[in-house]
């Protein structure tokens, strides 16, 4: 479970992200001068992590949202982190709604066990 607020200015700051597993994330609340590259490369793996999560979950549980709700400012860094967001929200839902099917295909009606090899 994640807690996500707004900062004054969410345009040019972050927003404070806090959850259990993890605690508060070391970008939350922070305006983007302050922002190291690594700080950016975490803020985009936590919204392709987090928006295909939140997606796949409200799939699941047919809450599906139009428009996505980014925790992200359009405008905040160039707009990326709002972007990978809906896309992996996107991703999520899509995923949720056609699971993927196994590498190389289901099984042929004839498969035995015995073609498994020596047991």
């Amino acid at each position: 479970m994640s807690l996500i607020r707004q900062g004054d200015d969410p345009a040019n700051s972050t927003p404070s992200v806090f959850s259990n597993s993890s605690g508060l994330t070391s970008w939350s609340g922070r305006h983007v001068s302050e922002l190291s590259g690594s700080d950016v490369v975490a803020i985009l793996e936590y919204c392709t992590a987090e928006g295909y999560r939140r997606g796949w979950n409200d799939a699941h549980n047919d809450q599906v949202q139009e428009p996505v709700a980014a925790p992200f400012h359009a405008d905040l860094l160039g707009g990326y982190p709002a972007r990978e967001w809906t896309a992996s929200y996107w991703d999520g839902v899509d995923e949720q709604r056609n699971p993927p099917m196994p590498e190389d295909g289901p099984l042929p009606d004839h498969f035995e066990a015995a073609d498994c090899g020596p047991a």
